[in-house]
């Protein structure tokens, strides 16, 4: 009489949660990635082997795995800051808003200068020096991205055409007052990404939507693949890193019910 075991399918949804560590290589708290497409692990193995040579066929006589390394990948639409600076092993600084922010600019007539800062208002451009005196006119001798926070220093003959009273030269060195929202800033590295711990608190669909954990202390991941600014479709980001697993820290654990 033949035995009939039931399979059992596996196919999981859930949250990816990520936390920095602390100098002990413990987790100071987990944060949500938001939706994650694909979450998934693949291991790869080196091997010693011995051939012998007494039948013919070469068969292997000996096997010593010698390196596994556990790489991890995940694609996910969630541009939020904290993601954005993990896709390019960026550096993430939250910036205060400001008032009565100053910054120098030499003027280009018919170029942009930019601020620094997005999200502008109150915008006041003076002269400098002998012109110290002068304050520029919006729309008359320049316009004001806010959005995006650059200046656009009109040509002479716009700013003739806008019945200018005084006007700016190429090269006059001015200085812009302004304010600003509160915004944050992600610089990109060359550097590899900061090792995180990495947690699936998922379910297993095809199976009575059971729960699944899956922990990984240590993880290291690259820069995303592909970041395109301008695109028709909505951005996908693949992240790909490796588990890491100095002793006695294993690669990951899943945690199933029984």
């Amino acid at each position: 009489m033949s035995r009939t075991v039931e399979t059992e399918f596996f196919m999981g949804q859930g949250i990816v949660l990520i936390s920095e560590l602390d100098a002990n290589f413990n987790p100071i708290g987990y944060k949500e990635m938001g939706d994650v497409s694909d979450l998934g692990f693949e291991t790869n193995v080196d091997n010693i082997e011995y051939n012998e040579n007494q039948s013919g066929m070469q068969n292997v006589a000996f096997s010593k795995n010698t390196k596994s390394v556990t790489n991890v990948s995940m694609t996910t639409p969630s541009a939020t800051k904290d993601n954005m600076a993990r896709f390019v092993s960026g550096t993430l600084a939250d910036v205060a808003a400001g008032t009565g922010v100053t910054k120098s600019i030499t003027a280009k007539l018919g170029l942009s200068a930019s601020l620094g800062k997005i999200k502008v208002s109150s915008v006041v451009l003076k002269g400098t020096g002998d012109d110290s005196a002068i304050t520029y006119v919006l729309d008359k001798n320049y316009t004001v991205n806010t959005e995006t926070g650059s200046i656009y220093i009109m040509t002479a003959a716009e700013q003739t055409a806008a019945s200018a009273v005084a006007t700016i030269a190429d090269g006059d060195v001015l200085e812009a007052t302004f304010n600003h929202a509160a915004q944050s800033t992600i610089e990109a590295s060359s550097a590899t990404g900061k090792i995180v711990a990495v947690r699936f608190e998922g379910m297993n669909t095809a199976k009575n939507n059971e729960p699944v954990l899956v922990e990984i202390p240590r993880a290291q991941f690259d820069p995303a693949k592909g970041f395109k600014l301008i695109s028709q479709e909505l951005q996908m980001f693949e992240l790909s890193g490796k588990c890491l697993a100095p002793h006695p820290i294993k690669p990951y654990k899943v945690t199933m019910l029984a």
